[in-house]
């Protein structure tokens, strides 16, 4: 009876994390070439998380926005998103330093980019 419930319910999930495909050549406002775009993903309500990852020129730009009251702590996962990335390009699940964890210069160099936003 729980589990029919619970599969009934009209919040079956909260989390959203979506891929927006951008344009694959560099784009221009204003006579300046634009260096980033990052998506905006908007929360539902009684939703905890949303993550968007938007593909630009030869990057991929990251966004999190997030409901600290349903995530204590949600500040974190920004250096464990770039942590679980760089695993992933260089194959190795060594931990960062202290010293480095965080830093962002390194990755904005390789095309992924960050941004954090919590409500």
């Amino acid at each position: 009876d729980r589990a029919a419930r619970l599969g009934a319910s009209h919040r079956l999930y909260n989390l959203t994390v979506s891929n927006i495909p951008g344009p694959r050549v560099p784009v221009y406002a204003a006579g300046a070439r634009v260096r980033s775009i990052y998506p905006v993903i908007p929360i539902p309500d009684r939703h905890a998380l949303s993550i968007g990852v938007m593909t630009y020129d030869s990057g991929a730009h990251f966004a999190c926005y997030a409901d600290p009251r349903a995530l204590p702590g949600v500040e974190r996962l920004t250096v464990a998103l770039e942590e679980a990335i760089t695993e992933l390009e260089t194959g190795s699940t060594r931990p960062r330093s202290p010293r480095t964890a965080g830093r962002r210069g390194d990755r904005h160099q390789r095309g992924l980019h960050l941004v954090d936003q919590y409500a």
